[in-house]
């Protein structure tokens, strides 16, 4: 699975994007707009909220993946870290 398309109550294409170790948030609203990070930045972040959302936090699940971690790294953003719902 190289993609995983995200609920957003604006209608957006929002995705999470597999970059090979971690995923990425992608869509076209995310361009030119803000997105909301919750905890410490950059060492600790807790949550991210993009326009429209959802509201992605540690453990939350997606398509039988769940997030472990999010790291910030200048040039590329948010790495978002998945893992099998079952491990």
């Amino acid at each position: 699975m190289d993609k995983i398309k995200l609920p957003n109550r604006g209608g957006s294409d929002l995705y999470l994007v597999n970059k090979g170790d971690y995923w990425k948030l992608e869509g076209p609203e995310l361009y030119g707009s803000y997105l909301r990070i919750i905890g410490n930045f950059p060492d600790r972040i807790k949550a991210i909220d993009p326009p429209g959302g959802p509201f992605m936090s540690i453990d939350s699940v997606y398509s039988g993946k769940r997030i472990t971690k999010f790291e910030w790294e200048e040039g590329v953003g948010v790495k978002i870290y998945l893992e099998d719902e079952t491990n």
